[in-house]
């Protein structure tokens, strides 16, 4: 499994500071976790983290102090 990313994928623009390519996360999901397990994100956002990680059949707990 490649451990580099080559992307020109670019972010939604949906207002948040930080966004990242659902691609990439999709990617770093795949790389870092199996099927079935689960990906916590402390620092929600947009909410790309746990979208790619149910696309890649993972749970998710997504977490985010300020409502949007």
């Amino acid at each position: 499994m490649p451990t580099v990313i080559a992307s020109n994928e670019k972010a939604e623009q949906n207002g948040h500071p930080c966004a990242k390519p659902l691609g990439w996360m999709r990617w770093l999901v795949r790389l870092t976790s199996r099927p079935g397990e689960t990906i916590i994100d402390s620092f929600g956002g947009a909410g790309t983290t746990g979208l790619a990680a149910c696309l890649k059949v993972r749970k998710a707990i997504v977490i985010e102090r300020e409502l949007k």
